[in-house]
């Protein structure tokens, strides 16, 4: 107990009723300008200036006496050499087998200036960040919109008039000037898609987000409706193990990273495979109560020198440049699992299938939960 009181960044004493000093720490010695153990058996007066033995005298045995403790009050302390040293003390009475004992806890005024200081300084930087991010996420979303905006309209005149062209004059082209018009009209696609999901990534990044319970069948529902034109057009094979348990989320933000998943596990599937996708949960117990919910697929799977970069922003696997896509989907689910609090990772062979899983603090109270099965330490 000595060692660890001599460590302390400020002055202990124990002193007796009679004012004798029990017990003194290195680091009280030292700011007064004694040797180690030198105060050991003196008495309280001995490092207190006039003012300071009729103050403890008249009000700070008494409060002790009377009440047990008392917490930041001015008491001067005088050093070896005479000097005084302004502190606050926090004292409480102790003592053992009846023989009353009081703990004084003594912090330099000047230290206690700088630690107020240092907070200060460290809650305006940390304020200073708070609005540069706000106002980087303004920019981020009114950027994101402006560039949405700007490029829907004439992406769509490139559409209307090749999808046009197409129809009403397919039989004056030949069939490569066909496939050129096509690939037009497929691209014009892709990039009104692209820009959609560049609003959609600056508004996660920026929205402030209020979280609440919610029951994941329905949030993988929700998902799944919004995919169903998807599902049947690629015969998708699509399986959900109940009960899934109830977790703390952003309902649209949740659904659209289910949605994003879903929608990959479906897509990137080898030639001529049907795409099969399970979905099930698991209950985690570290570092807190956690529910993961696993998507697993049956496609091409991904190499794991790609398996960190495909969560960022127009990034995408070297297989997966033989498929359609932005590349902002998975940073979409990425960036929306950090705004809620959560994590998402994956597991994957390649060639041989996907397991993405995201994860998010179960609900308190949830009566989903109840139907889960126990929980498992990672």
């Amino acid at each position: 107990m000595d060692t660890l009181l001599d460590r302390l960044p400020c002055g202990f004493l124990s002193i007796r009723d009679d004012g004798s000093i029990i017990r003194v720490n290195r680091t009280l010695q030292e700011w007064l300008g004694y040797r180690p153990d030198e105060l050991q058996g003196q008495y309280l007066d001995t490092i207190l200036p006039a003012a300071g033995r009729i103050f403890y005298q008249t009000h700070l045995f008494p409060l002790l006496r009377i009440q047990g403790h008392a917490e930041e009050v001015y008491f001067p302390l005088r050093r070896q050499d005479g000097k005084e040293v302004p502190m606050l003390v926090n004292a409480v009475r102790g003592g053992e087998e009846g023989e009353a004992a009081y703990d004084l806890v003594f912090m330099p005024m000047h230290q206690r200036d700088e630690y107020e200081n240092e907070i200060l300084r460290a809650r305006a930087a940390a304020e200073e960040a708070r609005r540069a991010k706000d106002e980087a996420y303004a920019d981020l979303e009114a950027f994101a919109f402006s560039v949405s905006h700007d490029l829907r309209s004439p992406l769509a005149t490139i559409r209307i008039f090749a999808e046009f062209v197409l129809k009403d004059y397919v039989d004056q082209f030949d069939g490569r000037t066909r496939e050129a018009l096509s690939y037009i009209v497929e691209s014009a696609n892709e990039m009104s898609k692209m820009t959609e999901d560049i609003l959609t990534y600056s508004r996660t990044s920026a929205s402030d987000l209020e979280l609440e319970p919610l029951a994941l069948e329905d949030v993988v529902s929700r998902a799944a409706d919004q995919l169903r034109s998807e599902f049947e057009r690629r015969a998708v094979q699509f399986h959900v193990l109940k009960p899934l348990p109830g977790v703390r989320g952003h309902p649209t933000l949740l659904t659209q990273v289910v949605a994003n998943l879903l929608m990959n596990a479906a897509k990137f599937v080898a030639p001529g495979t049907t795409p099969r996708i399970n979905v099930w949960t698991e209950r985690r117990l570290a570092p807190q109560p956690m529910i993961r919910l696993w998507i697993e697929d049956n496609g091409i799977g991904i190499a794991p020198g790609d398996r960190e970069r495909i969560f960022r922003l127009f990034e995408r696997g070297h297989v997966m440049n033989r498929y359609t896509g932005t590349g902002i989907g998975l940073a979409i689910v990425r960036r929306g699992m950090e705004r809620m609090g959560g994590n998402v990772g994956l597991e994957s062979t390649s060639g041989a299938g996907s397991r993405f899983w995201v994860e998010l603090p179960e609900a308190e109270n949830s009566p989903q939960n109840k139907e889960v099965p126990p929980a498992v330490d990672p």
